[in-house]
């Protein structure tokens, strides 16, 4: 039975919004990479990241709280996710730039929480329509249950992505999905003082796009930084690092880490220097 239903407008934070019990500590910076691609994660008791196609504006939104888990959901919504969090009585719905858009009571204990969208288009620049409004909008249900693991109930096809590859379109190394990839940097790979105005196409295929250049002073190997399908990390030859070093800009990434003279000469085998 349906117990109370807010409705409102949340103005999502570059992609995102989040909903935050009065006891939790605010956590948008562990949400997992599946979490992402999921759009929907729990990643403390009390906090829940929900992502958004829209970069920004207002999204309207419906909070439901029952008593009990509610029925399928129908045919209209495109995208379905559930998480379990833990509720404290009172439930905040974060608007941009954090101010409290509404807030819901809830009741105390292991919840479960089903997120759905609809009006979701594909092909749009940062989700938004050129010569209207989005149509974007959401609706939460919540409930008493014991805690569960995510479940995706519905994928909309635009965020349903192939599994992580670990070969590139070319036959190369590559090391896909922001978790993987996030692993991979704690390796000791450094970053090229460089920075493209234009990003340049991912080496190893004919999609996706590089952000960075990347070296291990371990073994003297190059990696490119980018996006694909996902955040992807491939590995490179000197030659091509120096082609992408050709069409970059110098720049200081802001690096703490010590001198080390097996980095300074793999900067200067491409044509640039320590910083």
């Amino acid at each position: 039975m349906l117990i109370e239903a807010r409705e409102g407008s949340v103005e999502p934070d570059y992609f995102q919004f989040y909903l935050k019990t009065h006891s939790s500590e605010h956590s948008a910076d562990v949400v997992s990479g599946w979490g992402y691609e999921a759009h929907l994660e729990a990643p403390a008791p009390g906090f829940v990241y929900i992502g958004t196609l829209k970069k920004f504006y207002a999204t309207p939104l419906r909070v439901e709280v029952h008593d009990a888990e509610p029925g399928p959901p129908p045919d209209k919504w495109q995208h379905i996710v559930e998480v379990s969090f833990t509720g404290d009585g009172n439930l905040d719905v974060l608007s941009w730039p954090g101010d409290v858009a509404f807030s819901v009571r809830t009741p105390v204990g292991p919840l479960r929480l089903r997120a759905m969208w609809a009006g979701l288009e594909p092909g749009l620049s940062e989700g938004l329509p050129e010569d209207r409004p989005s149509d974007e909008h959401l609706d939460l249900q919540i409930w008493p249950a014991p805690h569960a693991a995510r479940k995706v109930l519905r994928w909309w096809d635009e965020w349903d992505l192939p599994p992580p590859s670990s070969t590139a379109p070319d036959g190369r190394r590559q090391i896909e999905g922001l978790d993987e990839v996030t692993r991979h940097f704690s390796g000791g790979l450094r970053i090229a003082p460089v920075k493209f105005d234009a990003m340049p196409t991912l080496p190893g295929g004919t999609s996706g796009y590089c952000v960075s250049i990347l070296g291990d002073p371990n073994d003297g190997s190059w990696w490119v930084d980018g996006y694909d399908v996902r955040r992807t990390v491939r590995t490179a030859t000197a030659d091509e690092v120096r082609d992408l070093v050709r069409r970059a800009q110098p720049f200081d990434p802001g690096s703490r880490l010590p001198p080390d003279p097996r980095w300074t000469a793999m900067l200067e085998s491409i044509g640039l220097s320590q910083s």
